[in-house]
């Protein structure tokens, strides 16, 4: 009798410790999981500021004189990608 508690209890004792691993790996993993998502949400923040930067300094040179086209022309630019900077930074200059 005194050899199958101890077998019992041993039995309860790993399933103990593999549930308690289990619980501590999940806890690691969720805060690795809430790094990655900072790390995003601040790369999208610096993405933001210097898409605004770009855009503002396009609405500039359109104030010059120069065109859509022109501008990507002489920047290097894709025209759409010049397109979609002037159009978020004179919706933020409406906005703001």
């Amino acid at each position: 009798m005194g050899d199958e508690a101890a077998r019992q209890r041993a039995r309860r004792d790993r399933i103990e410790n593999r549930s308690r691993a289990a619980l501590e790996r999940d806890r690691r993993a969720e805060v690795l999981l809430i790094e990655a998502l900072n790390a995003l949400a601040e790369r999208d923040s610096v993405v933001a500021r210097c898409e605004a930067r770009a855009g503002q300094a396009l609405v500039g040179a359109a104030d010059f004189g120069l065109s859509a086209p022109e501008c990507a022309a002489r920047s290097g630019l894709d025209l759409a990608e010049v397109r979609r900077l002037l159009r978020l930074a004179r919706g933020r200059a409406r906005e703001g």
